[in-house]
This record gives structure tokens, sequence and C-alpha cells, in this order.
């Protein structure tokens, strides 16, 4: 599994039976003990040894979530094994994108005590839920959260010939308080005045 994170955050494995840690970029990879590690902003892979028992490897997501009661994480649980993981906040928004192949697998368990919620989601090939009503396949969407402990899975759990990607985003988008600030140095001035002029006329596509 390859992951890519904004800012140092701490991971709470479960399972770290034959799991090995990468740095692809932003650092050197983390020591595990104890099943925890703290991983720098970069990009990791994790990897794990079959011959050692391991049938993928579990973690929880780091820090606490608008949308769970408590101090829980959104994600309680993810099973990962052969895909990919990224998340990021973005406008006020939390992103979550889950990529993999044939050979992949993916569980998660989500704690969406303080739905329930519609958010954006797009998907594709071997997703499916019995808690979450997803948007039509290959189509921006709504998907319906309703309040509780959530499951999503995908891959051979789901079926072994499909490939699949999964991207779930949380939150409303954050209002620019500022729509006259073109250039987002939080200031209205002559510089936001000068691209103005130097776009004057130009149409959209």
């Amino acid at each position: 599994m390859a992951f890519v994170i904004e800012g140092s955050v701490e991971f709470d494995f479960l399972s770290t039976a034959g799991l090995g840690v990468y740095a692809i970029s932003g650092g050197p990879a983390p020591t595990l003990e104890g099943g925890d590690g703290i991983f720098p902003a970069g990009h990791y892979v994790l990897s794990y040894d079959r011959s050692k028992g391991a049938a993928g490897f579990i973690f929880v997501t780091p820090g606490v979530s608008l949308f769970t009661t408590g101090d829980d994480p959104l994600w309680t649980q993810l099973e990962v094994s052969s895909a990919s993981v990224h998340w990021q906040q973005r406008n006020g928004q939390l992103e979550y994108e889950f990529t993999g192949n044939q050979s992949s697998e993916f569980w998660g368990l989500l704690n969406h005590t303080a739905g329930p919620s519609d958010e954006e989601c797009f998907w594709y090939g071997s997703v499916s839920s019995i808690d979450i009503t997803l948007p039509t396949e290959g189509e921006q969407g709504v998907a319906v959260f309703p309040s509780g402990n959530l499951s999503i899975e995908a891959g051979l759990y789901v079926d072994p010939e499909k490939p699949f990607r999964l991207v779930l985003t949380f939150g409303e988008e954050a209002v620019n308080p500022l729509p006259e600030d073109i250039n987002g140095d939080g200031v209205v001035d002559v510089a936001d005045l000068l691209l103005l002029i130097a776009a004057w006329g130009s149409t959209s596509p």
C-alpha cells in the first residue's frame, strides 16, 4: 500500500505482522514501536510479508473528526492490501481516495456518529457497502451516510476481476470571505487590481 500525507501524523497500527515501511519522499521511514508510528509529510509505501502470517495490515487514521462524537477519527479501522490510500484537508473539506487493482483488498470502518449526512463521492469498479448508499458508478454524485458505525469494502472482497477507485469528500467547501482577493494573499489591494486588468476582456472557454 502507498499513501501520501500532508503534515506530521501519528498512526496506530492494530496489526503489524510482516509489515515493512519505506519512505519515497519526506525523510526516513519511522521505526514502528508497539504498533505506533509518527510519519512526517511525504509519500510512503507499506508492504507486508505473507510468509509471516500477515493477511494485510490494519491501522487507524489519525486526528479527531468533525463527523464523529468524542475523540475518535472518522476511519476507526482500515484494512489494506496492495492498494493506495491518500487523504488531505482542502478548503475545509476532508478528502479520502482509495485505489487498487485486481489483487488489492480494502475494508474500512467509519465512526460516523455525528451523521447522518450526504457527502460528495466518485467511484468505479469493485466497491460495495451495505450501509452507505453510493451514487451511480462512474458519475460524480452524493453518497448518503446514515448515523452510526458504517463499513465499506472493495477489491477482492467484492470482485476479484475488477480494479477500483473510491473518492469520498466530507464536509462543505469553505466560503471565500474575500472573493475580491484574486491572488489569495488575504488582502485586497493593487496587486489584485492588476490581475483583473490583465484579464480584462477575456472570456471563458
